[in-house]
């Protein structure tokens, strides 16, 4: 009698969860694509609005983060880099750890450079404390270990994809 009334309440609740999550998989794809263009269009004060707040704490607050940004966009664009595109794939690893779900999502900027191109493929890490509605990023491209030295109390099962190096072509001239 307990299995049965326990097998009917996982199934009551399962469809509910299933949407929950469905959702939040696609809130955090949407937002993460937010940060994609951004970047594409050196736009520093969404970058910010977008961070993971205790980051944005520890380098020194909104303004601060921002004046640093665009000091790196314009020192990349005076040495002549070039974003062609960034962009979001879906969530490929979620867990959550307390109030907190966090998210992982396989990223790839492309840029130019002295007749050059690089793909670089990385991810952003998503944390979101409002069941999925709206998350905040970090640049997770530099690895697990790098992410959980700035943020210890992400989840373990959390599934990082593995660094990659970039992928650099010489630009074909006609």
């Amino acid at each position: 009698m307990i299995a049965a009334l326990f097998l009917a309440l996982v199934t009551f609740v399962s469809p509910d969860d299933a949407r929950q999550e469905a959702e939040a998989r696609k809130n955090a794809l949407e937002q993460g694509k937010l940060c994609a263009r951004a970047t594409v269009e050196s736009d520093a004060e969404t970058l910010v609005d977008m961070l993971i707040p205790s980051i944005l704490k520890r380098a020194g607050g909104r303004e601060v983060m921002i004046k640093t940004l665009r000091a790196g966009m314009d020192d990349m664009k005076a040495r002549g880099v070039a974003y062609e595109e960034s962009t979001v794939e879906p969530v490929s690893s979620l867990a959550r750890d307390g109030f907190t779900d966090y998210c992982i999502l396989p990223t790839k900027l492309v840029m130019t450079l002295g007749g050059k191109r690089a793909t670089v493929k990385g991810c952003l890490l998503g944390a979101s404390r409002d069941a999925g509605k709206t998350s905040k990023f970090i640049d997770a491209s530099k690895g697990e270990p790098f992410v959980r030295k700035l943020l210890p109390e992400i989840p373990k099962e959390l599934v990082f994809p593995a660094v990659e190096k970039p992928k650099i072509e010489k630009i074909e001239t006609s």
